[in-house]
């Protein structure tokens, strides 16, 4: 089920990939960054065609990027950006970042499997080290259309006392804005946490 999952998603951002390369739920998440961003390395998980990591990079950061759908992940190569072709779920290193940054990315893992993918990102980070990530309101999943392009992609919506369950064994809130998305008539959580000591 989820190899078909992720097979769905890579073909419509591999279709659409055009339309995500600006910087995410701007100029919120730029500010957030420049509050609570912390050291010089960076693993952005669906990275899209690469509009955040280049800005980041700009700043001075050192980027790696996991990017599963081929067509985005090689606009961002083109950029000069270190990429890997992978979902979060596929994606395995022994190295330790300072941030993870995970915006409507992990919105695409099946309910089921988001626990054991927040323990890997907080076993990705440093000590102390911090998560920027967006989740949709809301209890369902399955494949929508929510934009009206006619091609169907996953998405899995989450309370925010369901994720604050999830979150709580590692991480500690900083931070955390609800945002209409008016085209997809969704709400979003942008949250920004904070790896717990001993994590």
């Amino acid at each position: 089920m989820a190899q078909n999952i992720d097979e769905i998603n890579r073909d419509f951002y591999d279709s659409s990939g055009s339309f995500f390369n600006a910087i995410p739920f701007s100029p919120i998440l730029p500010e957030l960054f420049l509050k609570y961003g912390k050291g010089g390395a960076i693993l952005e998980v669906g990275s899209g065609p690469g509009g955040l990591a280049v800005w980041l990079e700009d700043k001075g950061y050192e980027v790696t990027c996991l990017e599963p759908a081929k067509k985005l992940a090689e606009a961002a190569a083109e950029k000069g950006l270190t990429v890997y072709p992978f979902t979060i779920q596929e994606f395995e290193t022994d190295l330790q970042y300072d941030c993870v940054i995970a915006i409507s990315s992990l919105i695409h893992v099946p309910k089921e499997e988001l626990p054991n993918q927040i323990k890997k990102i907080a076993g990705f980070l440093k000590p102390g080290g911090i998560l920027f990530v967006s989740f949709i309101e809301g209890d369902s999943e399955g494949l929508e259309d929510p934009t009206n392009v006619g091609k169907l992609r996953y998405f899995a919506r989450w309370s925010q006392s369901d994720l604050d369950q999830i979150f709580s064994s590692y991480f500690d809130v900083l931070e955390t804005h609800k945002i209409i998305n008016e085209k997809m008539d969704r709400s979003f959580f942008l949250s920004v946490y904070s790896l717990k000591n001993g994590s």
